[in-house]
């Protein structure tokens, strides 16, 4: 794999990464809401960078930290060459 990583955006493909990496370790995206005081709207929000706060930036971080950060940088780079966002 490439040294040069693609910096990790807010938006749609970020909340389907750390979903589907949540769900593959056998977590429901509800227990993660719950446990960080929010609902799945909520995280949606803030996942997809339209709440850009600080509490918008840590939940992110949560998020990719409940995952593995190496395992979210890797599928989010996946996905955004599926998507032909990346080459």
């Amino acid at each position: 794999m490439p040294n040069d990583r693609v910096v990790i955006q807010p938006g749609p493909i970020f909340y389907e990464v750390f979903t589907g990496l949540l769900k593959a370790q056998g977590t429901p995206v509800s227990d993660f809401a719950r446990r960080h005081d929010a609902t799945i709207t909520n995280l949606k929000f803030m996942a997809s960078g339209a709440s850009n706060g600080p509490k918008s930036r840590k939940i992110r971080e949560a998020m990719m930290k409940e995952v593995d950060n190496e395992a979210f940088q890797i599928m989010y780079e996946r996905r955004l060459r599926k998507d032909g966002l990346l080459k």
